[in-house]
């Protein structure tokens, strides 16, 4: 299901892309693309799916918080990007959060969290090399080339697994269909209305899915599948999500030409003023 998402979405902002006359891609960007693709997509939403076989969509929508968190700390770590007191504070906060939703005797199934935050790991990594790979100028080709590369390789992971042969074209109900076509389009929506955003609000603004997203997610798993919202779940959302909003207050303004629509607004190249302050340091 997520192979078929990324290939047909990819196509569509790819073909999109090259009709807006984007460059043909190099082989340099290829590479770039499939290597974010990979990260992102394969090994970050395809985990992320794999692990909701046995955790609530609400639990993984909180744990879908733990992105920005992991790339602040991908970032100072491995690309030694100075924290700001404020985003340290943010992490401390984020990690209790993160410590209070599993902490022992919580009853989730541990190999599926696990999975999760595996997949999270992967795409904040992906998150924090879009900038440095050279992907494309156009952010609507770079998404669509991740998207096609992600979503090869998962189909690749599905036939390994056998999961094509279990797929029966004519049982699917038509709700089913409809539903698969809304996860495509979001996929292509979501895209447009993020690059709309990041070239007409504040980044602080345009970055709030980061901490959005846990909430949204546990109010639709109440009000759709009937999963229970605990106390233990609402406070350990509420503190995750400040830690997340102190992180994400604290990134410098980045230009909406940069950003990329899959990184919690990270650029999908480091802008030059940046480039040449870490050069004379």
């Amino acid at each position: 299901m997520v192979a078929a998402r990324g290939v047909l979405a990819g196509a569509v902002l790819t073909y999109w892309a090259m009709l807006g006359g984007a460059s043909r891609p190099t082989w340099r960007e290829w590479r770039a693309a499939a290597l974010i693709g990979l990260l992102i997509l394969a090994c970050g939403a395809g985990a992320g799916t794999y692990g909701q076989r046995t955790v609530a969509s609400g639990v993984a929508g909180v744990l879908s918080a733990l992105l920005p968190l992991f790339a602040a700390c991908i970032g100072y770590l491995v690309f030694r990007e100075k924290l700001p007191r404020l985003a340290t504070l943010g992490l401390a906060i984020g990690f209790v959060g993160v410590g209070i939703l599993l902490r022992p005797g919580s009853g989730y199934d541990l190999f599926g969290v696990g999975v999760i935050v595996l997949g999270q790991l992967a795409w904040a990594f992906g998150a924090e090399l879009a900038p440095r790979v050279g992907l494309p100028e156009d952010p609507r080709l770079a998404a669509g080339l991740e998207l096609l590369a992600g979503g090869t390789a998962l189909f690749l992971v599905a036939m390994s697994l056998g999961d094509l042969g279990e797929v029966h074209v004519a049982a699917v109900p038509r709700a089913a269909w409809l539903g698969f076509a809304w996860f495509v389009l979001i996929a292509i929506v979501g895209f447009t209305a993020f690059g709309f955003l990041t070239n007409a609000v504040a980044p602080a603004l345009a970055t709030t899915f980061s901490y959005v997203n846990p909430v949204v997610a546990i109010l639709l798993g109440w009000l759709l599948y009937g999963e229970p919202i605990t106390i233990r779940m609402i406070v350990a959302t509420g503190t995750i999500v400040v830690g997340v909003c102190l992180i994400v207050s604290t990134k410098p303004p980045v230009p909406g030409k940069v950003r990329h629509p899959f990184t919690s607004g990270h650029g999908h190249r480091v802008p030059k003023l940046q480039a040449s302050e870490q050069a004379t340091t």
